[in-house]
């Protein structure tokens, strides 16, 4: 990609003016005192481009011209001499043959080269032999190869190398412009530019000098840039941090993440375990940034030390090691968990087993062996044998077939009950074969083996080793033809992009009009309308060219259409008189020149169609001919729409749209600067305008461009990014430590999510975080780091993942905060103080209580007694008369003594139900004594 800030393309030069100044010279009338100049038509040659020197304000009544090379007229630098009289032209010693000398003065060299830069001459010769000449001057230019950057170090360290970067190759006029990051060179005391602009250096390199840089070489008359470099900065890899979502687990179960917590970018993540370098077991796997290893289920051969190592290209660094605990309890499904019994048990049964299997091998090679000897002997003996065999009823073919087969049919019970014998009987193994021994017909043990996929039995003649040798022969031959069929095949290359339009000489088109004035085609040669540009641009000047006219014309008409109509007049133009008289048709924009020529300039659209062109000749026949003129527009930059600003994954359909519409246009689409990829859920309209994007996914972002073109311009847009929309998965809160001690830390907490463009939010106690002193949050909120932890800071935390569709918070994580009671902290009670508070206050309650119901008995009791005194005061008091102490002091001294009950005995009478009532009497006869 291009800096933005680049300079546009150079386009093509509308030299048909100039060229079509140099066809009119021989018509125009010139006053004779203009002074003769050469004009270089372009002013800026590029190397291999052709160069016309024009020669203006000739006088009239000339002899001839004549070209030099330099700024003297010497006979060693004629280029060409040409006589207007005769129409001859002759060469000179410096001519090259890339020299073409018209009949109107003007030079044409071809393929200019550098060597062609210098002056050139042009001597006039009048009818009266005096002579005038100018000089001009060809400077051309080289084109310009693409720079490359090279650089004097290709691994720099951060912070200690310098850079120098140099922008090549070196090229005369040539000037540098430099990019870093698609932005011009920012003032730095850390950069600095040669004089000459070539070579940038980089003091001190830092990590955020990596680029990418983009020289760009320019001359007068072409601009190249290099390709983008960039720097690879080394620099030290900080320690990076491990941590887990649980340290102890139960086997079983899961998940338990570990995470690889590092600042560092551009950096390449391994995990180690036990020292080692982790092998990915069932139930582990890596994210696509191998900063998080998952383990579900958890297996006790995952208890261990793990680590994890970020690494650039400078060096690595590794993280400490964190051990994992796997709790299991044995079970006796879990044959891995076997008590002392259980594992000699298995020794013993291994070892029995290898003994099985030693007999089993034992045998089956004794068999072969015998199979092989007796097979022999069969041979040997064949002849005496067979006459033994015809004197025995039982020694039939069938009946040999049948004993034989019964002795190497043997069943699977039959065979492992052989296999397991340690030493084969060697009289058992006689009697087995002693029936084939008998039997010399026991031919079929040559035949070809075959498995018998129907039954477990072994058929005769093969061994259980070729069976299973020839089965697996077959898969193995199987298996290796298909591989070889998947391996065929091919690759395919993205399609290459579309090349660049240039620019189209048309100045040799233009040239061949300025010189019908003096080509004598032959009488034969039928007229002919040219184009030119045969594509014309809005906007453009258009040059209608009449090849192969007629001589002795009287003049030329141009008409619009088909038809030769007043109407539809255009001009005409009289060849005598040199007289130009305009029709109808003029717009203001046509102009007819002496050779038939027809310019119109700055075409719309309106003036596609045909024209046509009636000559009339001296003795008034005509002819006619038509021409094509089509204008195609100019298109505008095309813009991006898009039916659905904010899609669903997986649910909506976008349909993005180039616009706007414009007639005979091709579309084309790019997703990530690639070409369409096949799928069925991209699907592009008949016209290519529309590209339908099915059930939308986070891939499906973009950018998109989409380029417009037709016949004379080439248009993209700008890169549209879709904004899809997705549910967000919940993320996980992972702390350095969950109890710490007041003052101490720090404590980091971590929200671990895969998601990607998400923003995230923290939350305290149900309620957003405002962060306090000792708090800070890293630059993308994915840390809160507490340092130093106050008890404030004790509660719950979860943190929120969202991105423009939607959220989720975490599950909360408790921080406890440790600390002890000071002195000076009065409000900082334990849990033991405030026991003790509330004991204290329950014992205060209940004697309060007890207090109250006391004081209330005893005024109840007063009140009582006081009531019964005043009712028997009257009786006693005419009792008390007769006797010697019923005096009122005596009365009353006896009152009080009855009275003044200690609370002992208040309180012993309160609590009897139900007072005796002899008992009472005897309280208040002393009342009544005198």
């Amino acid at each position: 990609m291009e800096p933005p800030s680049g300079p546009s393309r150079r386009r093509c030069v509308p030299w048909k003016r100039l060229l079509l100044a140099v066809s009119l010279l021989t018509f125009w009338p010139l006053l004779t005192t203009a002074q003769l100049t050469i004009e270089v038509v372009p002013p800026l040659a590029a190397e291999g481009s052709d160069v016309l020197l024009l020669a203006h304000n000739m006088t009239e009544n000339l002899l001839g011209y004549t070209w030099y090379t330099g700024e003297r007229v010497e006979n060693s630098q004629l280029i060409a001499s040409y006589r207007v009289d005769i129409n001859v032209t002759t060469t000179g010693p410096a001519h090259s043959g890339r020299e073409t000398l018209y009949p109107n003065g003007t030079l044409l060299i071809q393929h200019v080269t550098q060597k062609d830069t210098g002056s050139y001459t042009l001597l006039i010769t009048k009818d009266d032999l005096q002579t005038e000449r100018q000089t001009g001057h060809l400077h051309v230019h080289p084109v310009l190869p693409t720079p490359v950057i090279t650089s004097n170090n290709s691994s720099p360290w951060e912070h200690e190398d310098t850079v120098v970067l140099t922008c090549g190759p070196e090229t005369q006029n040539t000037s540098y412009i430099w990019w870093i990051n698609n932005q011009s060179l920012p003032n730095s005391t850390r950069l600095e530019l040669s004089e000459d602009k070539r070579t940038l250096t980089v003091f001190n390199v830092t990590r955020n000098d990596t680029g990418p840089y983009v020289c760009e070489a320019r001359n007068p008359v072409s601009v190249r840039r290099s390709d983008p470099f960039t720097l690879n900065v080394l620099y030290p890899v900080a320690r990076p941090s491990l941590q887990a979502s649980n340290t102890t687990v139960t086997e079983h179960e899961g998940p338990v993440v570990l995470t690889c917590l590092t600042n560092e970018t551009g950096v390449s993540i391994r995990w180690f375990f036990e020292g080692q370098s982790l092998l990915l077991t069932r139930g582990m796997t890596l994210s696509l940034d191998n900063s998080t290893l998952t383990i579900d289920p958890v297996s006790r051969k995952d208890a261990g030390d793990y680590q994890c190592e970020v690494s650039n290209r400078g060096n690595s660094s590794k993280s400490d090691p964190l051990r994992l605990h796997v709790k299991y309890k044995p079970t006796p499904e879990s044959s891995s968990d076997l008590s002392a019994g259980a594992i000699v048990g298995i020794v013993i049964g291994a070892v029995a087993g290898v003994g099985l299997i030693a007999a089993l091998v034992y045998f089956l090679y004794i068999r072969e062996t015998r199979r092989a000897t007796d097979q022999r002997d069969l041979t040997e003996h064949k002849s005496s044998d067979h006459n033994h065999s015809q004197g025995h009823s039982d020694s039939s073919p069938e009946k040999v077939n049948e004993i034989e087969y019964s002795s190497l049919n043997f069943n699977a019970q039959e065979l492992k009950k052989k296999a397991t014998s340690a030493s084969p009987s060697p009289t058992h193994t006689e009697t087995i074969y002693s029936e084939v021994k008998k039997h010399p017909q026991s031919s079929s043990l040559s035949t070809p083996p075959t498995l018998d996929s129907g039954t477990s039995s072994i058929q005769p003649g093969v061994g259980p080793v070729h069976a299973i040798r020839n089965y697996y022969s077959f898969r193995s031959s199987k298996f290796s033809s298909q591989r070889g069929t998947q391996q065929t095949a091919g690759t395919m290359e993205p399609p290459s992009g579309p090349s660049r339009r240039r620019c189209v000489p048309w100045k040799r088109l233009l040239l061949a009009a300025s010189l019908f004035t003096f080509w004598t085609p032959p009488t034969t040669a039928r007229l002919t309308i040219e184009t030119v540009p045969p594509l014309a641009a809005e906007g453009s000047d258009v040059l209608l060219l009449a090849h192969t006219v007629t001589e002795n014309l009287l003049g030329y008409a141009w008409h619009t259409g088909e038809r030769v109509e007043n109407s539809r007049l255009i001009a005409s133009y009289r060849i005598a008189t040199n007289v130009t008289t305009k029709g109808p048709a003029h717009s203001g924009r046509e102009t007819i020149y002496p050779n038939g020529t027809l310019l119109i300039q700055h075409v719309t659209q309106k003036d596609t169609g045909s024209y046509t062109l009636l000559i009339t000749r001296d003795d008034l026949q005509t002819e006619r001919q038509t021409g094509h003129l089509h204008v195609h527009p100019v298109l505008p930059t095309p813009v991006i729409t898009s039916n659905n600003s904010s899609p669903w994954e997986h649910k909506d359909t976008v349909v993005l749209t180039c616009g706007p519409e414009t007639q005979n246009t091709s579309y084309m689409w790019w997703i990530n600067s690639q070409s369409l990829p096949n799928s069925t859920r991209l699907e592009l309209s008949e016209d290519k305008r529309t590209l339908t994007v099915f059930n939308v996914t986070r891939n499906d972002t973009g950018p998109y461009v989409c380029e417009a073109r037709n016949p004379v311009s080439v248009r993209r847009s700008d890169p549209f990014t879709l904004n899809v929309l997705y549910p967000v998965a919940r993320p996980s809160l992972q702390a350095s430590n969950t109890t710490v001690t007041e003052h101490e830390g720090p404590v980091v907490l971590t929200c671990l999510t895969n998601e990607t463009g998400v923003s995230i939010r923290w939350f305290f106690q149900g309620q957003s975080l405002l962060l306090t002193r000792g708090m800070t949050l890293s630059l993308d909120n994915s840390t809160l780091t507490i340092d130093p932890v106050s008890r404030k800071d004790a509660g719950d935390y979860q943190c929120e993942v969202s991105n423009r569709g939607n959220s989720s918070k975490s599950d909360p994580l408790r921080l406890h905060v440790k600390y002890k009671p000071t002195p000076e902290s009065s409000s900082d009670l334990s849990a033991g103080d405030i026991v003790g508070i509330v004991i204290g206050a329950v014992a205060g309650v209940v004697l309060i209580a007890a207090l109250v119901y006391f004081l209330y008995i005893r005024e109840t009791r007063r009140a009582t007694d006081q009531r019964d005194f005043t009712e028997h005061k009257s009786s006693d008091h005419n009792h008390s008369q007769g006797h010697s102490d019923s005096s009122p002091e005596k009365v009353n001294e006896v009152e009080y003594s009855s009275l003044n009950f200690n609370a002992q005995e208040l309180k012993r009478k309160a609590t009897s139900a139900s007072p005796s009532p002899t008992h009472t009497e005897t309280i208040y006869s002393e009342v009544k004594k005198p």
